[in-house]
């Protein structure tokens, strides 16, 4: 197995079948770069639930809603980039 960013994602998210976990698991135990992949996005993953955390389906609901009629056009205000540093992401 190669690299590929999108199953050590899926990987992390627990979205894999069983078949495919064993080649995963093997290819990050031999790859530094999808090891240092998935370090970043359990980072990420981790910043982001500690940060957005919800107690009601209903308050799921209104956030969405809520974000939807604020919607702005054009990108947000710094970028990615930003956001992830203001997340405490490197």
């Amino acid at each position: 197995m190669g690299c590929n960013p999108e199953l050590v994602s899926a990987f992390l998210d627990g979205e894999l079948d069983r078949v495919i976990v064993g080649s995963v698991t093997q290819h990050l135990l031999e790859c530094e770069e999808c090891c240092r992949t998935i370090n970043k996005l359990a980072a990420v993953k981790g910043g982001l639930s500690e940060r957005f955390v919800l107690c009601q389906p209903e308050d799921l609901t209104h956030s969405v809603m809520s974000a939807i009629s604020n919607e702005r056009i054009g990108p947000p205000s710094g970028g990615m980039m930003a956001f992830l540093k203001n997340i405490g992401f490197p």
